[in-house]
């Protein structure tokens, strides 16, 4: 899953005009942007929550096959062999 629409950062002070120290706390334009910014980056980090669990959930599915997989292959000779001793019995 890509995350093309990433939020990009505040980029309305950028060569402003009227920019002074701290005139973030009077400017609409830059509280207008950054709460849209706040809100993609939120969207985005909750996305990326839900893939990060997804992939903890399937790493550990896989690990487990694998552990299991282990055990099956140990025990598959056993399996061979009692179905070999059914056979001669019948």
């Amino acid at each position: 899953m890509g995350f093309e629409n990433l939020a990009k950062k505040v980029t309305c002070c950028y060569e402003c005009q009227d920019r002074y120290p701290a005139c973030h706390d009077s400017c609409e334009k830059y509280q207008t942007e950054r709460a849209e910014y706040l809100e993609k980056k939120d969207a985005i980090n909750k996305e990326r929550l839900k893939q990060k669990g997804f992939d903890t959930w399937k790493i550990q599915m896989v690990k487990q096959t694998k552990a299991r997989g282990r055990i099956h292959s140990n025990n598959s000779s056993m399996v061979n062999h009692k179905s070999h001793i059914r056979n001669k019995e019948n």
